[in-house]
């Protein structure tokens, strides 16, 4: 991603809050002027003095009481305009960033990191507020005050501007050659820093794992390891930085020399006075600060820039499955799906290959095979997680493609093996189905997903917090409230994806005349590896080594020798049989 791409989506932010921004650039120009001429009354005290004009000396008083204090106010009002805009632009970019995030492919959550993206949004805070304070208030106020000293010190001897300019300059290369290096130290702790977040996450998301296992010392071991990495890859980084603050002082050290040669030497000749000599002196201590800080500044716009560059990347990206320039709008659904030779593959791995099947409009149907047949699959086709390599899915004749996402899962209701649950309430949980919902209307879903009585219960009841993943619940209990959210969706199309697999013998069979009486009328996909739930399906879709290999009535399949015969048997006792 080209730099211009970088500073190009940074001003994007910072040009929403124009008038802050520019009010704070003026504010730091005028700091710099002030900063600069409180030396150039070490000139009038001097002189004043030497006149014996009191009066005139209490009035430089008062004038250099006052720049000081303006030039603190001053600061304030820059300081101020500066968190505004830091504080505006991180809300805006972070929104910005979990919203993309949001709209690209499934395929690209699948393959990242939690830790990494996590470690880079932090990252963003650190580099987009340090680059806004390097770039804006330092190197610029820097930058100005070395120009404007340089100009002041041309009033009185221009020998000295221009030799202090030619030493700055002969020592750009070093500059350029240390800023480089301290990026590249920099940029390789990103890498072990993801890497301990990672761990970091894994730990406490896996804690019952690793209580089950008794493993908190291999835990342990991990992350010291982690850190470790982390460590070492810092002290490269501050090493080559300790050498860096080492040569940009000898350089500022260097000019305050040149300078003061210099004018000691023009005091000898008499071309300057010593009112202006005490005014060069002055100016020149200050610079070698300033000098410091334009320097150091100016790496610390490179080190942020880096930290920037990875939210940049991110907030770049573009989904690859796009909604249509001029979608269909699909409202009134009956609930037909065809498949119309479909393949598909992750990467190199074919997962289904040419697929054709028909399901009527408020069908009950069932998807079954072996694990890893390629039956979860069709139902991420059918969502549009993933775009078919070949071949065509609609609805009602209408291709997925030529409506939106949104449309697509709006009349498309899915309950998975592991159903996801946030770290919220149980109210907030099933509401999310809905942009507003009612206590009455979830309570009504929950009641028919057999969790209501178990919710009355609870001391806080539908303000019980089920915790991060819903850790607080049983399996089975997650499932049904994963099917009171579906059920209060109401969608014309519903997946059950192992939806019962966590459920004891009691609960399946409520939450089967459940699924009875949601389902009437609407069609119906189920994903099952434990045949005897769909034994009452309208057909069923035997899939293997991703090929539709069978598909019929459950009576009808067992009369015939294949692949649902056989897993039958295996579920009707002959497994346990072969023991």
């Amino acid at each position: 991603m080209p730099v211009s791409a970088v500073f190009k989506i940074y001003f994007k932010y910072i040009f929403r809050h124009k008038i802050l921004y520019f009010m704070m650039l003026f504010m730091i120009a005028v700091s710099a002027a002030v900063s600069n001429t409180i030396p150039l009354f070490y000139k009038y005290f001097i002189e004043t003095a030497q006149s014996k004009n009191y009066d005139n000396l209490i009035l430089l008083l008062f004038g250099i009481t006052v720049l000081i204090l303006s030039e603190s106010i001053l600061s304030g009002i820059t300081q101020s305009c500066a968190v505004r805009i830091t504080l505006k632009v991180e809300k805006e970019a972070i929104t910005d960033l979990l919203v993309n995030l949001q709209n690209l492919d499934y395929k690209y959550h699948t393959e990242k990191s939690a830790g990494k993206l996590i470690s880079i949004m932090n990252r963003f805070s650190r580099g987009f507020e340090g680059l806004f304070e390097s770039l804006n208030r330092r190197v610029l106020g820097a930058a100005l005050n070395f120009i404007i000293a340089l100009c002041l010190i041309g009033t009185i001897s221009w020998k000295i501007s221009i030799a202090i300019l030619l030493v700055f300059l002969a020592s750009t290369p070093i500059f350029a050659i240390f800023i480089k290096a301290t990026l590249a130290t920099r940029k390789a702790t990103y890498e072990p820093d993801e890497k301990l977040t990672a761990v970091i996450i894994d730990n406490l998301t896996n804690f019952e794992t690793v209580k089950a296992f008794a493993k908190e010392n291999i835990e342990r071991n991990r992350l010291k390891i982690a850190f470790d990495n982390v460590t070492r890859a810092f002290l490269n980084h501050d090493n080559l930085w300790r050498f860096f603050d080492l040569s940009t002082t000898s350089v500022s050290a260097l000019l305050v020399f040149v300078g003061v040669f210099i004018s000691i030497d023009l005091i000898k000749t008499e071309n300057i006075s010593i009112p202006n000599f005490i005014v060069l002196i002055g100016i020149l201590l200050q610079l070698s600060p300033k000098l410091f800080d334009l320097v150091y500044y100016f790496r610390d716009v490179f080190k942020n820039y880096i930290d920037f560059y990875s939210f940049a990347e991110i907030l770049v990206l573009k989904p690859t499955i796009l909604d249509p320039i001029k979608p269909v709008i699909l409202n009134d659904v009956n609930g037909n799906i065809d498949f119309k030779n479909v393949s598909f593959g992750y990467h190199t791995r074919r997962a289904i290959s040419n697929v054709n099947l028909h399901i009527e409009a408020g069908q009950k149907i069932a998807f079954v095979g072996p694990s890893g047949a390629g039956k979860t699959t069709v139902t991420k086709l059918l969502m549009r997680y993933y775009d078919t390599k070949s071949g065509n899915i609609l609805i009602d004749n209408v291709n997925i493609k030529d409506i939106t996402q949104n449309n697509l899962r709006e009349i498309i209701g899915i309950v998975p093996q592991d159903p996801a649950m946030f770290n919220n309430t149980i109210f907030f949980n099933v509401g999310y189905a809905l942009e507003n919902p009612k206590i009455e209307d979830v309570e009504e879903a929950c009641k028919l997903a057999q969790l209501h009585n178990f919710i009355m219960t609870l001391p806080d009841k539908y303000d019980t917090v089920v915790g991060e993943r819903g850790i607080k619940l049983s399996g089975g209990q997650k499932q049904r409230l994963a099917i009171a959210r579906m059920i209060l969706k109401n969608p014309r199309i519903l997946i059950f994806d192992e939806a019962t697999s966590a459920l004891d013998s009691e609960s399946e069979q409520l939450i089967q005349k459940a699924f009875a009486e949601v389902s009437k009328g609407k069609t119906t996909i189920v994903i099952a590896h434990r045949l005897s739930t769909i034994v009452n399906s309208d057909n069923i879709f035997v899939i293997d080594d991703g090929k539709l290999m069978q598909s019929g009535k459950h009576n009808d399949l067992i009369m015939v020798e294949g692949i649902y015969k056989k897993l039958w048997d295996i579920q009707s006792g002959g497994f346990i049989s072969s023991f």
